[in-house]
């Protein structure tokens, strides 16, 4: 089962492409994950932290991107690089 900080992250992300960081609140996270906002906190004490823990979530899957795909001819790299964006971001 995934940790509560996990869900919480997982959630903020899609939230992110959804409406954007400054709009994203605490009470948006809380009410889908049948938490309070005080739950949230207690992971994250600043939105700020909640971001910083996004990106860092981010880095961790391109650099295990890269070495996935760093033996590949070119071409390959590319289909590989894109495929995997895209999907991320359900383009």
């Amino acid at each position: 089962m995934e940790s509560r900080k996990n869900q919480i992250i997982s959630l903020a992300f899609k939230l992110i492409q959804e409406k954007g960081f400054v709009c994203m609140s605490y009470d948006d996270l809380s009410k889908p994950l049948g938490v309070t906002k005080a739950s949230i906190h207690y992971h994250f004490e600043k939105k700020e932290d909640l971001g910083a823990a996004i990106l860092e979530r981010m880095m961790e899957r391109l650099e295990q991107l890269l070495l996935r795909i760093a033996s590949l001819p070119p071409e390959e790299r590319l289909e590989h690089y894109f495929s995997d964006r895209f999907s991320r971001f359900g383009m």
